[in-house]
């Protein structure tokens, strides 16, 4: 396999499964996941978000502008990252956690710093429906957070009930990642993702009183419908 597409396909795998049990395992990113800026700059990129968002149109260039800076930079970056790396393949454990702090932290840096220059040109009704369309885009899995975990007076039992089933939906999700890895199916990786999601949305909710379940809907606020990730070129939009 080429070099090139040998950092395409990582690439793929790290934007399909970055929150999986089988990236956690062979990638490494931690199990905090992306941060909140990294999954705002995310739906930034997304021209229905921004539009949801009610940018005006100065603000919506800008904000798109920055998101594409930022796309292409951390392109650049994993790509020189990559070749610098070797053969993914033949890392040990110790070097792939390695590769993947260094990634983590780039892409930390890199979207911390664009964060700063968006922050300016959202006001805060904007900020507050960004900030809902975060918690819907992360699930219930969010619930895993010791932020949104204080905010519900999450109580310790249910915590552990909750990690516990995590643990069990995350190494089915393993399983079926590995399976659609040596597949090279990636559409059967987003369908794994999927139906891990729905699941650890059933189980969450039934751990959480009436009263909590309210509460994260309110957080929440009115449901979106995300646009379906699409391949893409390199093009702004």
């Amino acid at each position: 396999m080429s070099l090139t597409k040998s950092f395409i396909a990582f690439a793929v795998l790290i934007t399909l499964v970055a929150t999986s049990a089988e990236a956690q395992r062979t990638i490494r990113f931690g199990g905090g996941g992306n941060s909140a800026e990294q999954i705002k700059m995310q739906l930034l990129q997304m021209e229905k978000v921004r539009k949801e968002l009610e940018l005006d149109e100065e603000a919506g260039k800008k904000i798109a502008d920055i998101v594409a800076d930022v796309r292409d930079e951390i392109r650049q970056e994993m790509r020189e990252m990559f070749q610098d790396a070797g053969n993914f393949r033949e890392m040990d454990e110790d070097e792939r956690k390695e590769f993947g702090e260094k990634m983590r932290k780039m892409m930390t840096e890199v979207n911390g710093d664009a964060w700063k220059e968006i922050s300016k040109l959202v006001n805060k009704d904007q900020m507050g429906r960004l900030n809902q369309l975060v918690l819907q885009r992360q699930g219930v899995t969010a619930l895993l957070g010791k932020k949104l975990q204080k905010e519900l007076e999450v109580t310790e039992e249910q915590i552990k009930k909750m990690q516990a089933k995590n643990k069990e939906l995350r190494e089915e999700l393993n399983e079926e990642i590995q399976a659609a890895r040596e597949d090279r199916d990636f559409e059967a990786m987003r369908d794994a993702q999927t139906e891990y999601r729905k699941a650890s949305k059933e189980a969450f909710m039934k751990i959480l009183t009436d009263k909590q379940k309210k509460k994260l809907e309110e957080m929440m606020g009115k449901e979106f419908e995300f646009p379906r990730a699409q391949r893409r070129g390199r093009g702004r939009n």
